[in-house]
């Protein structure tokens, strides 16, 4: 009796197995752990948090090699910067974003001095989501906005700042009140910093977006973290009268 057992578990995990790597083998996994790993060099715990994002340096590298003309004013942040014509929405030409999908604090300090040859009237720093979403230790998050906040200040002198603070989540997303009581401590933390710096300026929307329980209204948004049209028409009414008008930036 218990040969048979011992037989009939061994068939079992026989069958798992062979079901086990032919699924592997179905997905591909092998291969993408293998360009993960090796081609791109993402490797937990070993690569820098914010290049783990599979988009990071694809977008920076694309970035690197865009034509540029007249610029005055760029938008940075992640993809809540990304998934917008910046230039159509503001009806400015001279209004391009440099938005990463899935970019932290980190990364956009990380790279902010890819952009140091324009000469900006206005910079627009739209960040911090991912920081929350992700759980990164809120300490580490503050500083490097600071951080950022001051490199900004030194490679454009000139320049306004405009601070924009992070949207509340909505019901749908997971843990949601705990998230929205982090991202409150954030943009309080946010203001503070923004107040300590010589000409920047924040951009709160969170009361024009929330709903009457504090959440983020479903209407101003499409899966409880990425804003609606109708909050982007909010945005743009906010940061319009901020920036110079088409023809009159700087040039690279």
């Amino acid at each position: 009796m218990r040969r048979r057992i011992c037989i009939l578990l061994i068939i079992t995990n026989v069958v798992s197995l062979t079901a086990f790597v032919g699924l592997a083998h179905y997905c591909r996994v092998p291969g993408k752990l293998y360009r993960r790993l090796v081609g791109e060099s993402r490797i937990p715990f070993v690569t820098e948090p914010h290049r783990i994002n599979r988009y990071y340096d694809g977008q920076r590298q694309l970035f690197k090699i865009y034509a540029r003309g007249r610029v005055h004013t760029l938008i940075l942040g992640d993809s809540l910067v990304s998934l917008v014509s910046w230039a159509e929405l503001l009806g400015n030409a001279d209004v391009p974003h440099r938005g990463i999908p899935g970019d932290t604090t980190a990364g956009l300090l990380s790279r902010i001095d890819d952009y140091s040859s324009l000469s900006l009237n206005v910079c627009v720093l739209f960040v911090g989501t991912n920081d929350v979403l992700l759980d990164r230790p809120e300490n580490e998050t503050l500083r490097e906005y600071a951080v950022l906040l001051d490199r900004c200040r030194t490679i454009w002198p000139s320049a306004r700042i405009l601070c924009v603070t992070v949207p509340p989540v909505s019901t749908w997303a997971e843990t949601a009140e705990a998230k929205n009581e982090r991202i409150m401590r954030f943009n309080l933390q946010i203001q503070q910093i923004v107040m300590k710096t010589d000409n920047a300026a924040k951009i709160d929307l969170s009361h024009m977006f929330m709903n009457q329980n504090g959440y983020l209204a479903e209407s101003m948004t499409t899966d409880g973290v990425h804003l609606s049209a109708q909050a982007y028409a909010v945005l743009r009414d906010q940061i319009l009268p901020c920036i110079p008008a088409a023809g009159k930036g700087g040039v690279d």
